[in-house]
């Protein structure tokens, strides 16, 4: 396989949440999620630039682009932060559609910012993949990605690269070596009680 963009730093954090009903994990997991990309929103030399939260259930329309059913949701910043965003539906009537519907179908978890690199003289993509779990009070175990591939498991959902944003907030909050080898990057594995 040929690495794209080799400059990239991609993360996958484990998060598992232990709760009563796969509803309520649901919910938990949406909090979660937009909890984490308000408080990372920007800062110095970083911005977020992409949630993606959920699995269209029915064909729509957004910014003019044909969306089949099935597939992801992409949130823009703006719309993460106002917990919604404007589409159109296969019949041409006008939807607003609430961050909650996501947890209809979470499908395929991600977080994408752009980091600036000053003293490199670049920018990088970094992300935040989180491969997610619903654990039921009988111990099974159950992915909360449905319609996509893969799967999840968490608690303080903090990853190495969140961690980074406070620790180095100018220019360096991923490691280089990461950079220059995102393969080489840790993946975290953190776990969510919901009976807190």
């Amino acid at each position: 396989m040929i690495q794209l963009y080799p400059g990239d730093c991609d993360y996958f954090e484990r998060v598992n949440i232990i709760a009563e009903m796969r509803e309520e994990a649901c919910r938990i997991l949406a909090d979660l999620m937009r909890d984490k990309a308000l408080d990372k929103f920007e800062g110095p030399g970083y911005q977020l630039i992409q949630v993606r939260f959920g699995t269209w259930k029915t064909d729509v329309v957004k910014d003019g682009e044909r969306i089949t059913a099935g597939s992801p949701i992409s949130w823009d910043p703006d719309e993460v932060k106002a917990g919604k965003m404007q589409v159109f539906r296969a019949s041409s009537e006008p939807w607003g559609v609430a961050w909650e519907y996501s947890c209809l179908d979470p499908g395929w978890c991600k977080m994408d910012w752009v980091i600036a690199e000053p003293e490199k003289g670049r920018v990088v993509n970094a992300s935040n993949m989180l491969d997610v779990t619903w654990e039921a009070p009988d111990g099974s175990i159950t992915p909360q990605r449905v319609q996509t591939k893969g799967r999840v498991q968490r608690s303080g959902f903090r990853s190495p690269l969140t961690n980074s944003f406070q620790q180095n907030p100018v220019g360096r909050m991923i490691p280089s070596h990461c950079s220059l080898y995102p393969s080489r990057c840790p993946v975290p594995h953190h776990q969510h009680n919901a009976s807190y």
